[in-house]
């Protein structure tokens, strides 16, 4: 009979390094397929409920989500000394999410479209720490960046290359479907991969110090990932879900286009991951809002003039999509650098709640709101004044202490 044990002593790194990618990536993956694209158009289109009411709605969403976090990440702290529990909880809320989005097609009025996203906020919340708290517990900290990159380029590169070019409820529920079994599968296996470990290994990995990785203050970290998630949010909603004709010629464009963006999502996400290991994450995390701040005033300066409309799509995704990838390693890795055993729980619950819900969550809220009272090349100029913004900030924020690092 074959030894479990000794197979996974054989191929322990390059496994565990397969499962947590696979994780993490299914389980982003899903929350862009499931919130950010899905549940605006669920309420506007499938409900025919008001714009308002939606963004509202979806505001709500963000705060219930963000609460939860913050409570998962105080759970997280009382569990950290044990993998498997960490695993299991996440495992657990990922079920209960697949369960949740089968309710839609039962959701058919503003009050129940409310009440079930509130739902799902305080579900897909609650675990939200323990899935990216993996980074910190089963990854060296010397190849996070690598890993961040190709989990990014997975990501970017399934999620460009599969993007619905209308919308149906049964697509919404099939394309979310699909990456949260995913998930599910991968946490299940990774709990086998854990469980079979003594139980005197699964209290910490050998990899795990008790000194940060990384001398960043996590206050500093917090403030300027928060900008950025802002700034991707607000700007890239009013692309895809409020100028059709350059949606058309992009995101929801042609076969070719999207195997464009993907490429140019994997290719960025690959060399910055690496970057992110070799130079720093604050090196990174200006890089990001570099290209942020120019696709933002190419948009701003010659959508609306039909004689550049091809080159603006393929320059604009030439800068806008390896800003994405960018600032997504760095969201999925670098709180894993800066936390102790210790500190792993509140920091981590607090990072999921300000940064990943109520910034991204509020951000998309806000964009719709506006897609009525700006132009888009106002919308667009206002975030790439904001990514040069938080360009400078970040500079100053982070001058000594990228010249210690650097």
């Amino acid at each position: 009979m074959t030894d479990f044990r000794k197979i996974l002593q054989k191929y322990n790194l390059p496994l565990r390094y397969v499962l947590v990618v696979t994780t993490i990536a299914s389980s982003y993956i899903f929350t862009i397929t499931f919130v950010q694209l899905g549940l605006p158009n669920f309420g506007r289109i499938t409900l025919g409920l008001d714009k308002d009411f939606v963004n509202k709605s979806i505001m709500l969403f963000g705060i219930a989500g963000a609460f939860s976090a913050f409570i998962g990440g105080l759970v997280l702290g009382k569990v950290r000394n044990r993998i498997d529990w960490i695993i299991l909880i996440r495992a657990l809320s990922i079920l209960a999410a697949i369960g949740g989005r089968s309710l839609a097609p039962r959701v058919i009025s503003a009050s129940a479209y409310l009440n079930w996203l509130l739902f799902m906020g305080v579900i897909l919340g609650f675990s939200s720490a323990f899935g990216y708290s993996l980074a910190y517990l089963l990854l060296p900290p010397k190849n996070r960046g690598m890993v961040g990159g190709v989990i990014t380029a997975i990501i970017y590169g399934i999620a460009a290359m599969s993007l619905p070019t209308s919308w149906t409820l049964s697509a919404f529920l099939h394309d979310s479907l699909v990456p949260a079994l995913v998930a599910y599968l991968s946490y299940l296996m990774l709990l086998i991969f854990v469980l079979g470990k003594p139980v005197s290994q699964r209290e910490v990995d050998d990899n795990v110090g008790e000194k940060p990785y990384r001398n960043y203050g996590t206050k500093k970290i917090f403030f300027v990932l928060t900008l950025v998630l802002f700034i991707d949010s607000f700007g890239f909603i009013r692309v895809v879900m409020g100028t059709e004709d350059f949606a058309n010629l992009t995101w929801h464009g042609s076969f070719p286009m999207l195997v464009y963006i993907g490429v140019v999502h994997i290719l960025s996400a690959l060399f910055f991951g690496w970057m992110y290991d070799r130079k720093n994450p604050v090196f990174v995390i200006k890089a990001s809002l570099i290209f942020f701040f120019i696709a933002d005033l190419l948009f701003a300066l010659l959508y609306g003039v039909p004689e550049y409309q091809h080159f603006l799509a393929y320059s604009f995704v030439f800068f806008y999509a390896p800003a994405v990838s960018i600032y997504t390693i760095v969201y999925l890795m670098l709180i894993a650098d800066v936390v102790t055993k210790e500190t792993m729980g509140k920091t981590y619950g607090l990072y999921t709640a300000i940064v990943g819900w109520l910034a991204s969550f509020i951000s998309t809220g806000v964009a719709l709101s506006m897609l009525e009272v700006l132009s888009p090349n106002m919308h667009l100029l206002i975030a790439g004044l904001l990514s040069l913004i938080a360009f400078f900030i970040l500079r100053s924020t982070f001058k000594r202490t990228e010249q210690r690092e650097g």
